[in-house]
């Protein structure tokens, strides 16, 4: 696993994070409330961290080292002992990685093959045609984590938006993955 997705996937299990509130409050108990109107307080733990680290990451290495930092300051008790220790040795990981390294890691594409906009647009209306039951099993066949999917009440566009926004997470399999899936799920 990546050191970007081990780290996003450590961000979105802490716990208080789910709300408007709770979110605000993190960002400024660390002192990041600057970031407030360049982030989208919506969607799943996951998304938010997501968004939240690319919104670091383009601030550069030094940035993101000290937010992490931040957040595993045991006086600011966000975060329990052995999470703060955690945190501290991604830290140090991060900081460690030379510049080639940190934009491979953190600045890089997406290792999966590029979808242009018109194939993700066909993508999406192809997901949306699905049954209930063909996307339950999408779903299921790509492995997606719990909570990333809105409930089957949810239109058929928000379900097939959020899969591909998680696809094309740093922990997410990749458009590629979701067409070839797609592909052995329709029938010919």
């Amino acid at each position: 696993m990546s050191l970007k997705s081990e780290l996003l996937k450590f961000l979105s299990r802490i716990p208080n994070t789910q709300t408007f509130a709770q979110r605000k409050a993190l960002l400024t108990a660390v002192g990041l409330d600057n970031l407030s109107g360049q982030i989208s307080w919506e969607g799943t733990n996951l998304v938010f961290f997501n968004e939240l680290l690319e919104l670091l990451s383009s601030q550069g290495q030094t940035n993101l080292v000290k937010f992490l930092r931040s957040l595993a300051d045991r006086d600011l008790h966000l975060v329990g002992l052995e999470d703060s220790n955690k945190l501290i040795s991604l830290a140090e990981n991060i900081a460690a990685l030379t510049s080639k390294e940190w934009e491979r890691e953190f600045r890089g594409d997406n290792p999966s093959p590029a979808t242009t906009p018109i194939n993700r647009m066909e993508l999406i209306k192809t997901l949306g045609k699905l049954s209930a039951s063909e996307f339950s099993m999408l779903v299921f066949s790509l492995e997606v984590p719990a909570n990333i999917i809105p409930s089957s009440t949810a239109s058929p566009g928000e379900r097939a938006f959020a899969l591909l926004q998680w696809a094309e997470s740093p922990t997410g399999c990749g458009l590629s993955e979701v067409e070839a899936d797609l592909a052995s799920l329709l029938p010919q």
